[in-house]
């Protein structure tokens, strides 16, 4: 009965069908969001012609509020997921957006655009990227990492195609006319939001590795155990704060310590790339340096296609693929200064964005591995919630360095250095990740006749963690029974 059960659930994944159709507007969506913010520059530049009398600093904060908004924005977009579901929260996003934008178009002053521009459309941005990521984990399994590749890949396509048609907008209309347009953009992210129909139900937790959940039934059991630990004398806005914030994906220590990694490695991500130009024209002043952002942008959006299908393999484990990515991207900034010749620099510019995509191209899918669909949302969220602290820190931090030794020299040997580390902490993570698959398996062991049901992806991570408990696990199968021979 258990394990029709689990077939039955399965069943409902449909991996493909409707699920390519929601893939692509989720591809739209985060294209026409992350498009428009990534086309920034162009947008200083046209701000800068507009308001004569504002100085760079004030036009720049325009930029980092609406970046840091995003961020701050995503946590309140995984309490909205879990409370009124991805369609609702998406489109909310997106009518947030449209209305910031349109509104933008009719300020006299430019502090009125950190309101409209900053806060208001970055807010929208937070709001509409979260569900554009879990909807995914609602219809694929064997292809959730490639699909999230494809998802994630619209904002590299989008910001490589969008500059094309900014720049004779507001050459021809105007700034206000260009940020209507703008909104109309975002509008779509509205219409994308309509296909995200959700449908495994809400407690329905199934993990993709199954590396961290309990079965439904011990789930409850622990809610009912922490209702009698926790009596009703507790006080009204701890009750209130537990009903809104989902306090289990804090007490899974391998979500925790992933987000630390996370966290660590925001706080100088987008140095290496951000400063890139800026180190080119200092040290090669003859080459053309924007030819690094086209290599860049070009890159990353294969990585994150390429990584994503990578993801997917039955011997992969996404958070691995996370650990060899940040390493890979911390040696890359660490070898920029030693570049003598400007093709070395290309090449450092080609691998910082391809292994760009191994972190961004599994960040969704890795958050449904930790934690399963049901808090895949709010743990989503919340890690993104929590980059908005390193990644205020980190940028300045590596300014301060530029300005006390005149090169980029060694902001890269700084940005450098918190990547490794995030990295040795993904390896942790990996081996916890792989240490619970064993005890959440053998769990599942069926009491009658000594058998338990796994997915093929993670037969040969339990090949490997359980090679003295279990006989070796056969992979022709998508679900195969195995015989139990001891549980250590």
């Amino acid at each position: 009965m258990a394990e029709k059960k689990k077939l039955d659930h399965h069943q409902q994944v449909p991996d493909g069908g409707y699920g390519w159709l929601v893939c692509f507007m989720a591809f739209i969506s985060q294209g026409v969001l992350f498009g428009i913010q990534n086309c920034f520059a162009i947008t200083y530049s046209a701000l800068t012609d507009n308001f004569p009398d504002a100085n760079a600093f004030t036009i720049a904060w325009i930029g980092s509020l609406n970046w840091g908004m995003f961020y701050m924005a995503s946590p309140f977009a995984g309490i909205f997921v879990d409370k009124i579901g991805c369609r609702k929260t998406a489109f909310l996003g997106g009518i947030i957006c449209c209305v910031g934008m349109i509104s933008g178009s009719f300020v006299p002053r430019i502090e009125y655009l950190y309101l409209t521009y900053g806060l208001i459309v970055g807010t929208g941005i937070g709001l509409a990227y979260v569900p554009s990521l879990i909807i995914l984990g609602h219809y694929f399994r064997r292809h959730l990492g490639v699909t999230s590749g494809i998802v994630t890949m619209g904002s590299s396509v989008f910001t490589a195609l969008l500059p094309f048609g900014l720049k004779p907008a507001l050459l021809h209309l105007g700034l206000p006319n260009t940020f209507r347009i703008m909104g109309g953009l975002f509008f779509l992210v509205c219409l994308c939001a309509l296909s995200y129909r959700q449908v495994l139900h809400r407690d329905a937790n199934h993990n993709t590795t199954d590396q961290c959940n309990k079965t439904s039934a011990m789930l409850k059991e622990e809610e009912a155990e922490g209702e009698q630990q926790n009596p009703p004398k507790r006080n009204k806005v701890h009750a209130i704060l537990t009903k809104i914030v989902n306090v289990r994906i804090w007490k899974n220590k391998t979500y925790v310590m992933w987000c630390g990694g996370v966290f660590v490695a925001l706080l100088t991500y987008f140095v290496p790339m951000v400063f890139l130009v800026k180190h080119s024209e200092q040290i090669f002043p003859k080459a053309d340096a924007h030819i690094l952002v086209t290599c860049l942008g070009a890159a990353s959006g294969v990585g994150r296609l390429v990584f994503g299908k990578i993801s997917d393999l039955p011997s992969i484990g996404r958070i691995r693929l996370q650990q060899v990515g940040l390493f890979l991207m911390g040696v890359s900034s660490l070898l920029v200064p030693l570049c003598s010749v400007f093709p070395a620099l290309i090449v450092m510019a080609v691998c910082l964005g391809l292994f760009d995509g191994a972190l961004m191209a599994t960040l969704g899918p890795a958050s449904i591995d930790l934690v399963g669909p049901r808090d895949a949302s709010q743990a989503l969220g919340f890690t993104l919630g929590l980059a908005c602290l390193p990644l205020m820190a980190g940028m300045p931090i590596a300014g301060q360095i530029y300005d006390m030794t005149l090169s980029y020299n060694g902001a890269y040997y700084f940005g450098g250095v918190p990547l490794i580390l995030s990295a040795v902490i993904m390896h942790f993570v990996a081996r916890r990740q792989n240490a619970e698959a064993a005890a959440e398996l053998a769990i599942e062991a069926d009491e009658e006749d000594g058998k338990f049901l796994t997915p093929k992806r993670h037969l040969p991570k339990l090949n490997s963690a359980l090679s003295n408990s279990l006989v070796w696990l056969p992979q022709d199968d998508r679900m195969e029974v195995v015989d139990v021979v001891s549980v250590v």
